[in-house]
């Protein structure tokens, strides 16, 4: 929690560590999880507020272990989907331990699709390739849009728009080493209409 980053119907930001206070404030928590990357301001506000705040190095793999393929969190008019179990492999363990989730607000949908890697992302295609339960509007780009999820993930979301959780060094391949032009080219291929990057600026999708 303490590492997301969304923003209000006005554009504002709010961090993960707003998100965790506002969350455990409103459901009247009296313990909260996060890890060794939340802030001072976090561990000041829980300690004020009588909460016990468990800090530990291996967060998300904790919590990951615990989320179950289609438990279903809603808040307000958001439905949020968990759309796989923790995978465990020797390739590349700590990306493709990613929870993939699917968040349906009104009429629109979106797939977040964390630092999945490529060895779980062929295992969560296969989950789904005979279903269109992963049709979405928009996706969050796996591992910061290159090295991730292969082509066959993308191409069964099949979204019109795509966020780049990423840097500019990253999505414009400065280093001439990243896999980012592969998956320009496989958004292109697939009728992307539009790409959203995070480090331009804020963004309200309607």
């Amino acid at each position: 929690g303490d590492r997301v980053l969304m923003v209000d119907k006005n554009g504002n930001e709010v961090d993960g560590d707003e998100i965790i206070a506002i969350l455990a404030n409103y459901l009247n928590l009296d313990k909260i999880a996060i890890t060794v990357m939340a802030n001072q301001g976090l561990l000041n506000w829980a300690k004020d507020n009588y909460i016990n705040a468990l800090a530990t190095k291996g967060l998300s793999i904790i919590i990951n272990d615990k989320l179950k393929k289609n438990d279903i969190y809603n808040i307000d008019d958001i439905k949020i989907t968990v759309m796989n179990d923790m995978y465990k492999l020797d390739q590349d363990p700590i990306n493709n331990t990613s929870i993939v989730y699917k968040v349906d607000i009104e009429d629109k949908s979106m797939i977040v699709l964390g630092d999945l890697g490529y060895e779980a992302g062929e295992l969560f295609y296969k989950e789904y390739e005979y279903n269109n339960d992963l049709k979405s509007d928009i996706v969050v780009m796996a591992h910061h849009g290159q090295g991730g999820a292969g082509f066959s993930v993308y191409e069964h979301i099949a979204p019109s728009i795509a966020l780049w959780p990423t840097t500019e060094y990253i999505y414009e391949n400065k280093s001439h080493k990243l896999l980012t032009d592969d998956t320009k080219k496989w958004l292109e291929d697939l009728g992307v209409k539009e790409n959203i990057l995070s480090y331009i600026s804020n963004y309200i999708i309607e």
